[in-house]
């Protein structure tokens, strides 16, 4: 694909509003489905923990499945974000031009 390129000065896009439009929100959804999927299975697993192999009673503490869901959130993004750092602030000029 030898004389395209993609100019970012012509959309009028700052580097940070690329990973403002893009990267956060679908980190976040994928994040907030993997949380939800977490607090269904851990709380059914628990439960059955409880019930039947320990014999005790069990009660679902709302506050602490959401603060426990938001903070392995925030750290997933923050890891990803650590990750992908260096990449995104690289210049991309001189990777388009090799390829």
């Amino acid at each position: 694909m030898r004389g395209q390129s993609l100019s970012i000065d012509a959309l009028d896009i700052a580097p940070g509003d690329i990973l403002g439009l893009t990267g956060l929100p679908g980190a976040g959804a994928k994040d907030l489905a993997a949380a939800i999927f977490g607090l269904l299975v851990g709380s059914l697993g628990s439960w059955f923990l409880a019930r039947f192999i320990l014999e005790m009673p069990w009660s679902f503490s709302f506050a602490t499945a959401a603060l426990t869901a938001l903070i392995a959130m925030a750290v997933t993004v923050a890891a990803g974000l650590a990750v992908t750092w260096q990449a995104l602030s690289a210049r991309p000029a001189p990777y388009l031009r090799n390829e």
